[in-house]
């Protein structure tokens, strides 16, 4: 466990902490319920990297970190409103980093959506650059979950074709 701001502690997501956990993802802007399956995988193969932040009332942050031998991970990081501006995020993210770092991690990614402004501030501000443009290609193994667009957020927006000279990042 370590100490943060305010009397708040960040540590492994604990089963107790799951109700508030996925309360807390259902209700930040720009996340939505995480499934419980995907939070029980993270939680089986790499459960030192699924972390919650607490203070005196209770689970404040939340975020899922993911490592694949190459490259980390900090997904779905969300902080209760009435815990923000306090170092939440900050915290939670640095000890992402800390642990993906002590597993011989040399580069940590994330996603951001394209208008989540104070997400992209936050992480600009955390020292973590915007790549190229990408555009992200993904596949369901589990079948179809409804009929209408590949993408799954309705904060996010369609596809666009690539221009002849979007330069290709580096993997």
């Amino acid at each position: 466990m370590t100490g943060y701001n305010d009397g708040m502690d960040i540590r492994t997501l604990a089963d107790e902490d799951l109700p508030a956990a996925q309360a807390l993802w259902s209700r930040t802007d720009h996340l939505g319920p995480v499934p419980d399956a995907e939070v029980a995988q993270l939680r089986t193969f790499e459960p030192d990297l699924v972390l919650a932040a607490h203070d005196a009332d209770g689970l404040v942050g939340v975020a899922l970190g993911s490592f694949d031998g190459r490259r980390g991970w900090i997904n779905r990081l969300a902080v209760d409103d009435r815990a923000r501006r306090r170092g939440v995020a900050r915290a939670l993210a640095a000890e992402l980093e800390r642990r993906l770092e002590a597993r011989g991690c040399v580069q940590v990614n994330l996603l951001v959506l394209e208008d989540n402004r104070p997400g992209q501030a936050f992480w600009t501000a955390a020292g973590y650059g915007a790549g190229w443009p990408l555009l992200l290609h993904h596949k369901r193994l589990d079948g179809p979950t409804s009929d209408g667009p590949a993408w799954t957020s309705a904060a996010m927006s369609p596809p666009r074709d690539p221009a002849p000279d979007d330069p290709v990042p580096p993997c």
